[in-house]
Parts: C-alpha cells; structure tokens; sequence
C-alpha cells in the first residue's frame, strides 16, 4: 500500500473540513466542534517538531470534547498481541483504583477480550450503550473505572486493526453521529503518523543533503586545481580561489568575467560544441587543451575536463570544469622537441662528416695504391736488375717486401685471427712467404739463425701444425 504525499494528506483533511464546514452551517453543535477540533489537529500538524503522542493527545481530547465523554483512552497492539494504552485523559487515570496503586495495568500488556476488545477483534466500531447487560461485559482489569456506555473505533493500516480509540460513560446514549466523527477522528492518528514518517523522511533527506553540499562546498574551495561553474553563456556562476590563483585573479574578480574574456583569441571556446554533443547523446562531459590569457597578458596553457549538468527538473544546464595550469609541461615539451630537433640536425651532419671521411680514406688508399703500383715498386725492380751484390739485392727483396706487406691485408688477418703471434712472429712469417731462408732471414732482422728457427718453430705451435709434415710456407700461402 503506497503511502499518501504530504500534498495528498493536506487535501485530505482540507475536503474534511470543507465538508464539515457545509455541514456546520445547518447548525449541527457536533459538527461545528468537530471542525474546529480538526482545524487544530491539522494546525499542528504542520509542525515539524510532530510527535506521535501529540496527535494522539489532541485527537482524544477532540473525541471527548465532540462526543461528551467522561473517559477515553487510544492504544495499539504489540508484537504479543497485547494492549498498550498510550494516551488517555486524566480522569481516566484518577478514577481507576487499582490495588497498591499499580497504573501500569492501565497503560501495558493488557489482554485484548470482553466488550471493550471487540472494536479491535471484529475490526469495526462498537457503540455499547448498555455495559451492564451485555454478554461481553467482562475484561476490565480490577479496579477499574464502572463504564455505563462505550463507543470504540479501531485503528487501521492496510485494512488490518492495529489498534484503538475508544471514549466511555457518555450521559446519554452514543450515536451513529458520535460513532462517525469518533472514525473520522481516529483517521487523524493514522495520517498524522504517516505525516510524521514524511517529516523524518525529509528531515533526513535535507540533513544529508546539507551534508553533501558541505561536502561539495569543501572540495570546491579546497582543491589543488582550479574549478569553477559556469553557465551556458560562458559566464562564471562560481569559482574558487585556486582559480583566481591561476589567472592572477582574485576568485571575485574572475567571477566578473567570462570565459571568452580569458581565451586565447586563436584557440575556440568549446561550451558550443559540448551543448550540441549533448544534444545529438553523445555526453556531456569533454577533456581538452587550449590556450587561455594571464591577467597580466601572459600565455596559460590549460586542461580542461567539463561536464555538462542540469538542474533537477532538467532544464537550466551549466559546466562544471576542473582547469589544470599545464604552462611548464607545455614549455619542458617544447623545449624537449627543439632539443630534439637540434640533435636530429647534429646527427645528420655528423653522418654527412662520417660518409665525406670514409669517401676521403678510399680516395686515400686507392692514390696510396696507385702511387705505390706506378712510383715505388717499378723502380725497386730496376734496383734490383742493375745491382750485383748479394746485400744490396736482399734489401731490396725485403723493401718490396715490406711494401708489399703493407700494401696486403696479410699482416691485418694474421694478427685478428692469430691474435697470440708477436710483432717478430708475423715479420717472419711474412719474409718465409715471400721464400726467404732462415739464413737471409737472419741477415734481414739482423739475428742469428736460430732465433729464426726458434720462432719458427713457435709459429708451428701457434699455428696448429707442430708435428705435422706441413710445409709453414705452404700454410701460410693458403691461409685467406
């Protein structure tokens, strides 16, 4: 069952003192006590301090004063199935002559029988006007007040009795009058409790309301980076005072402005593009980067992430944007990239230094080559074809040699591959390739012969071909 609005529980009573007001102008006294106990029910209920014993109070107070009832009492049912009494009037409390003075047998756990139980067990209002005779006199704890006439109404939620109203020892006889207004009455307990429900409902809804707008207002004004309101016309509803910081503004200062006042005049503002991605359901929340102006003239990169937002009936729409001053970042990273740039333009011109050094070494060994080929060597021949002594013709056998050598990557692979052989090694094993004996070897390095055979023989270990019949000149003939 849903339970009524607060609107709809004004209404409510409003049409009941509209039609008690109707009714009250044909001169019924009921009515017209009825209407205004009504009045100053509905007077009170619409105070927030509400409390469920109040109404109750003021509604039995309005159903003695309506009915001209001596005694009245309103209770309600507990998890036992037990009677609490929880309002009643003062003459009921100081007529009842319990033993020992014990009240709380008016007031808790009462068993729910006899006549004055029958409104709650058959769910439907009793009039009594005759207690002594009736069959179901019996269930009033001992002590208790004599009652000669009882009119009791039950209280209901969702149809079922959840307790009662009830009023007794009326002068004169109770009516289906009494009987109505004390039901139209009874209905005021209920609403009222459910107003009360509302209340708190509200007063729990504002108190955390208010604790998030703190909340908000906290997180506003103290974050890192600068966040403002905005809206769709681009002017600033509210920013705070990092904001202002970054602009060189004080935060009420900034407030003056717009966000076109602060962009760069060649970066475009974006809050026309956010409303119509929204528009077209694409979100509205964006992040970008652009270019905004420095109170002092100064160029502030910033990055923005802005989100469109509405009102709670979904109209008014606005921005809230988080702004982060990227101005360094942007600087360090143009920076990097001329750095960059520079060392790239460095790099290039070190290759075109490296590629002209290696053009210029070829171009030096080929006319090193070619001036060898055509200037030296032909003339050591003609040296040695003229020259008739033995000495003379060996060191012209061993300058050409020499030259040869270092014309030859011979001596460049013998010492990369056999990198263990020593200086005189790789000369000997040079002069043994070109045929020499150890004897003119010896004259040649100007040593004796068997310092020759000596290396020789370690060029053999070396070499991998010790007690091998391997001829050395022949090995190192082949080798590439």
């Amino acid at each position: 069952m849903n339970k009524p609005s607060y609107d709809e529980l004004e209404q409510r009573i409003s049409l009941l003192e509209t039609q008690m007001a109707i009714r009250s102008k044909d001169g019924n006294t009921l009515l017209s006590k009825e209407l205004r106990a009504i009045t100053r029910i509905f007077q009170m209920m619409m105070q927030y301090n509400l409390d469920d014993r109040n109404v109750e109070a003021d509604v039995l107070d309005a159903c003695l004063e309506c009915t001209d009832s001596v005694y009245g009492m309103v209770g309600t049912i507990n998890k036992e199935g037990k009677f609490d009494t929880t309002s009643y009037n003062s003459r009921t409390l100081s007529d009842c002559a319990f033993p020992g003075g014990l009240t709380w047998q008016l007031t808790t756990g009462m068993d729910i029988r006899g006549v004055w139980g029958m409104p709650m067990i058959n769910n439907e209002p009793l009039i009594c006007n005759d207690i002594a005779s009736h069959p179901e006199r019996t269930g009033f704890p001992e002590g208790h007040v004599p009652l000669t006439r009882f009119l009791g109404v039950p209280l209901q939620r969702g149809g079922l009795a959840i307790g009662m109203v009830a009023v007794a020892n009326k002068n004169t006889d109770y009516s289906n009058e009494d009987k109505n207004t004390l039901v139209r009455l009874a209905a005021l307990i209920s609403l009222g409790s459910e107003l009360r429900q509302q209340i708190i409902q509200l007063k729990e809804m504002d108190a955390s309301l208010r604790c998030s707008e703190d909340r908000f207002r906290k997180a506003f004004e103290n974050a890192n980076e600068g966040v403002c309101l905005i809206n769709i016309h681009g002017e600033f509803i509210k920013v705070n005072h990092r904001m202002g910081e970054i602009f060189g503004y004080t935060a009420s200062e900034l407030a003056q402005k717009t966000v076109y006042d602060i962009s760069h005049p060649d970066d475009p503002v974006v809050i026309p593009d956010l409303i119509q991605q929204y528009l077209s359901g694409g979100g509205g929340r964006n992040v970008f980067e652009k270019r905004y102006i420095h109170k002092n003239g100064s160029v502030i990169w910033g990055r923005v992430s802005s989100s469109l937002i509405q009102d709670n009936d979904g109209q008014q729409m606005s921005f809230i944007s988080h702004f982060q001053d990227i101005t360094k970042k942007k600087q360090a990273d143009a920076d990097l990239e001329k750095g960059n740039q520079v060392q790239k333009e460095m790099n290039s011109a070190l290759e075109v230094l490296l590629k002209k050094r290696e053009e210029d070494k070829s171009e030096l060994e080929e006319k090193m080559l070619h001036n060898t080929h055509t200037l030296i060597l032909p003339y050591l021949q003609k040296l040695k074809q003229i020259t008739h002594d033995d000495q003379q013709q060996t060191y012209l056998r061993l300058i050409e040699a020499n030259v040869k050598e270092i014309l030859s990557p011979l001596a460049f692979r013998l010492s990369s591959k056999f990198h263990g052989l020593t200086p005189t090694e790789i000369k000997i094993s040079s002069l043994i390739k070109n045929g020499e004996s150890n004897k003119e070897i010896a004259q040649i390095l100007n040593t004796s012969v068997k310092t020759v055979e000596f290396h020789r023989d370690n060029l053999r270990k070396k070499l991998g071909i010790k007690n091998q019949k391997v001829n050395l000149r022949t090995y190192l003939l082949s080798l590439p």
